[in-house]
């Protein structure tokens, strides 16, 4: 269930989380993208409001420069007219004013001349003036130069001596229709450089703002054109602003208006109610020293609206791969998380113990060498989990000729280190108990027959005493044999004192010998916690492992699992060293019953030494007062009773001694034999 579990959670989780993050970089370079896009198609479009601007103002300027064409044309033919009678240079000058009004782009054509310049007796000037009345043209002559001469087409010129393009201004027609005009003049010059007047042509402002503008389809597009006193001459949206000022609070447009100065502006227009490009551009006639400007405006949305099918198109594309890419991760990671289930089940399988699992993933990509891992790893836990399996299993049925023979590589080392120091020592402490038990073997034995030899003796003492008692009636006639008997007796007892000597040595040599055995004992104590220490390090270590494996992650639980049954294995060791422990400390009592036991045996013979003493310090007595026997024979037979019962002491202490001796004797044969089970390493076999 858990695995199941487990692998919902990475063919969903997993798919999602990338998919997720794909999704956010494509989001973030789709932004970044749409944005760059966005910026770019912004300055295309800019630089496309820019051509078309420049585009219609040139073509204004063309048409501008055509009338100024014209208007020239009619400067330099009046001024070759000045030679001419004045009834030729008239006829002239009004052919020439209708010939210009060919053009039907010109609406009036129209020369003014200084007072008694261009004619004699025109003191008060001459004007020829030809327009259009409907289907006709109509010529007027006028002298009214107080009229014209405060005119601007007439006095910037005369000032300027250059042409001038003037302000537009309304004219009503004899329909009453009223039409707004610009008129371009230029100065006229006699042959001496001199100004005599100048030439007009009079334009519609409507022929102007009617030209082929190219607005690119764009259905909010408009242009129109402003003079550089910021007043309109054109607007393509919006007649009714011919001649009037442009309305403009940004210093900047009306900078770049007045001086002829190109700028391009994204703000707010009052027609679209909305943002619009608005670009200025100069508007430049050769030969007039003005600065107009034509401009061209275009609703930002439409102007955009290119861009935004960009931006939409590619959000829409990202979309698109988005989900594509979503259905092609999730189907590839499935695909390839398929042997995860396998691996996560042999992991499973790993950390319960069973090391016989088979892991069947032969792919070669990163799976195949995370299953080869895993299943080298398997084969060199089993290896190693077998042979310390094996080595307990000796160890358990009293072998300890063992040696380990497997290399343990890495972090198992010590593992290695801590067997073969296990071994070694649980033989070096059996082979001390071995020869500790031989020699208090060898010491009991040597008191046993020392107390065998003390009870003969004392029988002896006995029968020679018997003897004594039932020669005490002769003892007048046998003082010599007396003396020799006591002689004898001296001797006996001489024997005795030196074998109860011997027999206190070896006593002695036993509690020696016991004492050794408890500090072996004790010695195989401290061994056996250092192996508990072992096996506690040895958990440590796995714990860190588990730490450390719990850190690697996914890669790490194998491990994880492998310091969790080398901690197993740690524990058990404790508890074997505990057990054995146990049996030391109980061994270790027995040692301490046999060492009071043997104590006791001690201070028994080393009472019946001193007892041996005091008779031989009667026997002295005896052999001292031969000459007094007779007269002491009481005497003799209260100390032949004592010595009587010195002789039943002497003979119950030596066999408590003997069967003392026999008793551990026995203990000491037995630890013989159960160390003899164990087959201990050839080195450490006596």
């Amino acid at each position: 269930m858990k695995i199941k579990k487990l692998m919902r959670k990475i063919s969903f989780s997993i798919p999602v989380k990338v998919v997720a993050s794909i999704s956010v970089v494509m989001i973030i370079l789709c932004g970044i993208l749409s944005a760059m896009l966005s910026q770019l198609t912004t300055d295309l479009v800019e630089r496309q409001m820019q051509l078309l601007a420049d585009e219609n103002a040139q073509i204004a300027t063309k048409y501008l420069e055509a009338m100024h064409s014209q208007s020239k044309a009619l400067s330099s033919e009046f001024s070759r007219y000045i030679s001419l009678d004045q009834e030729t240079a008239e006829a002239l000058v009004e052919n020439a004013l209708y010939s210009v009004l060919d053009d039907h782009r010109i609406f009036s054509s129209y020369a003014a001349f200084e007072p008694n310049a261009f004619f004699p007796d025109t003191d008060e000037g001459l004007s020829f003036y030809a327009y259009r009345d409907g289907n006709s043209i109509v010529t007027e002559v006028l002298n009214d130069y107080d009229d014209y001469i405060t005119e601007e087409y007439y006095a910037v010129s005369k000032n300027t001596r250059e042409g001038h393009i003037t302000e537009p201004y309304s004219y009503q027609l004899s329909n009453g229709e009223t039409v707004w005009l610009t008129t371009i003049s230029n100065p006229i010059f006699d042959e001496k450089g001199n100004f005599i007047g100048v030439s007009n042509c009079d334009i519609l402002t409507d022929t102007l703002n009617n030209l082929s503008y190219d607005l690119n389809n764009y259905n909010t597009a408009y242009s129109y054109i402003l003079t550089d006193n910021a007043n309109y001459v054109t607007h393509t949206a919006d007649k009714s602003l011919f001649g009037t000022a442009f309305k403009q609070d940004d210093p900047a447009v009306l900078d770049a208006v007045t001086t002829g100065k190109q700028l391009t502006v994204d703000g707010e227009n009052e027609i679209f109610g909305g943002d619009a490009f608005e670009i200025y551009v100069p508007l430049k006639v050769e030969g007039i020293n003005q600065n107009w400007s034509s401009a061209f405006v275009v609703n930002k949305s439409e102007a955009m609206a290119s861009s935004q099918r960009i931006v939409f198109s590619v959000i829409g594309i990202a979309l698109m791969s988005v989900i594509i890419l979503t259905v092609v991760t999730i189907y590839l990671l499935n695909k390839s998380l398929k042997p995860v289930s396998k691996i996560v089940y042999f992991a499973k399988e790993l950390g319960n113990g069973n090391l016989s699992s088979e892991l069947d993933i032969t792919t070669d990509d990163e799976f195949g060498d995370i299953a080869s891992s895993l299943k080298n790893t398997m084969t060199i836990l089993g290896s190693y989990i077998k042979e310390i399996s094996e080595i307990l299993s000796d160890i358990s049925n009293y072998n300890l000729n063992l040696s380990v023979e497997r290399d343990y590589v890495g972090d198992f080392s010590p593992i290695k280190t801590a067997l073969l120091e296990i071994i070694q020592s649980l033989n070096a402490t059996m082979e001390s108990i071995d020869i500790a038990s031989g020699q208090v073997s060898l010491g009991a034995s040597q008191v046993s027959t020392g107390a065998q030899a003390l009870a003969q003796g004392a029988t002896e003492q006995a029968a020679t005493i018997e003897e004594l008692s039932a020669s005490i009636a002769g003892i007048s006639d046998g003082v010599q044999d007396n003396a020799n008997n006591v002689h004898e007796a001296a001797e006996y007892m001489e024997q005795t004192m030196s074998v109860m000597g011997t027999s206190n040595t070896y006593m002695q040599q036993m509690l020696n010998s016991m004492d050794e055995i408890k500090q072996a004992s004790e010695k195989i104590g401290r061994i056996i916690k250092i192996i508990d220490d072992i096996a506690f390090q040895t958990n440590i270590l796995a714990l860190n492992a588990a730490v450390e494996a719990a850190r690697a992650g996914t890669a790490g639980k194998g491990f994880a699992v492998v310091a969790d049954e080398v901690r197993n294995l740690a524990s058990k060791s404790s508890d074997a060293a505990k057990q054995t422990s146990a049996l030391i400390e109980g061994s270790i009592n027995a040692v301490l019953e046999g060492a009071r036991i043997a104590e006791e045996t001690a201070k028994s013979l080393e009472s019946t030494m001193e007892k041996s003493m005091h008779v031989s310090d009667i026997i002295e007595k005896i052999d001292h007062a031969s000459s007094a026997q007779a007269e002491a024979i009481t005497q003799i037979t209260q100390g032949l009773a004592q010595v009587s019962m010195v002789v039943q002491t002497n003979s119950a202490t030596a066999e408590e001694s003997a069967a003392a001796s026999e008793e551990l004797s026995g203990q000491a044969e037995m630890m013989h034999r159960e160390v003899a089970k164990f087959e201990r390493l050839a080195a450490n076999r006596v």
